[in-house]
């Protein structure tokens, strides 16, 4: 059981004042690599990214999330007893307002409308107010009823966090079920009673670095009842200046907008998709990994990342109209996982200040390196030797640190130093 499960834990060892701030452009994430960009998502961001100041990862982000709203619970990957269908939550996180989170969803929304104008018209919508708001987009009682999809983007996802802080407001119940893709959704009042069955919602929400973090310090349960991990969290920034503006040639465009309604076509009718064969033992090794305990508040941030890589690379394998999850999707769902990791790294740190604390002093000695013993030292031997164990662990765990022993004239002694 991480602190969090018992109410975020001491203040001295996980208090988010003492989050770092902004990281600097050294510590933003390494580039994303290249086998995120895969199949059809390559071929649609090849066509977009030149003509946009818009990061190609926000496009992909974007891009995947609507395309698996679009396509509905048709095609869907079971695994472990649950039912994963083509759902995403992505945050799209920039150091400031000027990331071109907007430009991305324009981009992208300008493709659905031409490879799926229907949808664009009556499952697209804007705005996070409230669970009853949501609810009533997809409610069992509209007449006639209405289309199950609905595609929401919150521009100001900060406002967003605030409202939910407001006694009473359900949107954070409401948005954990949609993203669990339960059967039935609905209010607990009988004076208003709202239900959506088989309802099939994603979200993109827009913030910036600072006040994601702002809020969060406000209201600290978002981390640990599973809220805030219930989204692909990416940082992102202007990947280039355009003061003319640029349009994508339009056979180009158009060329990959039939070809995303074709796929489109397909995963609304295919069913169950299952692993290949290959596929199933690369799962099965990273699987391992991800079962792997991560200590602290970081540790519920990532705690699903078993289903955000199951249903990326569902989504990946629809996109390339495959009915088979293959190696290629696998891999391409992993290595957007690892830059989403990345990112929530930059912007909260190793969430355990003691972690913090004790790598800004390593990084802060001539040689980066201390003992075990001069650690205790300087902690002024008041930390219990569990907890500074599990800091340790958790800069390892994170490649920030390397531990090895040196020869002494008595006992080998342990050597932490920072990366």
């Amino acid at each position: 059981m991480s602190a969090c499960d018992e109410g975020f834990g001491a203040a001295e060892l996980y208090d988010l004042d003492d989050w770092r701030e902004q990281p600097a452009e050294g510590e933003w994430p390494a580039e994303i690599e290249k086998a995120a960009y895969q199949g059809l998502a390559s071929e649609i961001i090849e066509v977009i990214a030149p003509h946009t100041e818009a990061a190609p990862v926000a496009l992909l982000v974007h891009l995947l999330t609507f395309f698996g709203n679009a396509a509905g619970r048709a095609s869907y990957c079971r695994r472990s007893g649950t039912t994963h269908y083509p759902v995403e939550f992505a945050l799209v996180v920039g150091r400031s307002a000027r990331a071109r989170k907007g430009t991305a969803l324009n981009a992208i929304e300008r493709l659905f409308a031409l490879a799926a104008p229907e949808w664009t018209r009556n499952c697209r919508h804007g705005g996070l107010s409230s669970g009853e708001g949501l609810l009533r987009l997809v409610n069992d009682a509209g007449e006639p009823p209405p289309d199950r999809r609905a595609m929401v983007s919150e521009p100001e996802f900060g406002g967003t966090l605030e409202v939910i802080r407001r006694e009473g407001n359900i949107l954070t119940r409401v948005l954990r079920e949609f993203w669990d893709c339960r059967p039935k959704v609905a209010t607990l009042t009988k004076n208003d009673a709202l239900a959506a069955t088989d309802a099939h919602v994603s979200v993109i929400g827009h913030c910036t670095m600072h006040e994601l973090k702002e809020r969060l310090r406000r209201d600290r349960t978002l981390i640990s009842n599973g809220f805030l991990n219930r989204f692909l969290t990416v940082l992102v920034k202007r990947e280039q200046i355009l003061p003319f503006g640029s349009e994508p040639a339009r056979p180009a465009f158009v060329r990959v907008a039939r070809d995303l309604a074709g796929a489109l076509d397909l995963a609304g009718r295919w069913g169950p998709i299952d692993l290949a064969e290959d596929a199933k033992e690369v799962w099965a090794e990273q699987y391992y990994k991800f079962s792997e305990e991560v200590e602290g508040p970081f540790g519920d941030l990532v705690a699903r990342a078993e289903a955000h890589c199951l249903r990326l690379s569902l989504l990946y394998a629809l996109l390339d109209s495959r009915r088979e999850i293959e190696v290629a999707h696998l891999d391409a769902a992993f290595a957007l996982w690892r830059y989403a990791e990345a990112s929530l790294r930059c912007i909260f740190g190793t969430a355990d200040p003691l972690a913090e604390k004790i790598l800004a002093t390593l990084r802060s000695r001539r040689d980066r390196s201390m003992t075990a013993s001069e650690i205790d030292d300087f902690l002024h031997h008041n930390v219990a030797a569990d907890r500074i164990k599990a800091a340790l662990k958790l800069l390892l765990s994170q490649n920030k640190v390397i531990y090895r022993q040196m020869p002494t004239r008595g006992r080998p002694a342990g050597v932490w130093t920072a990366l």
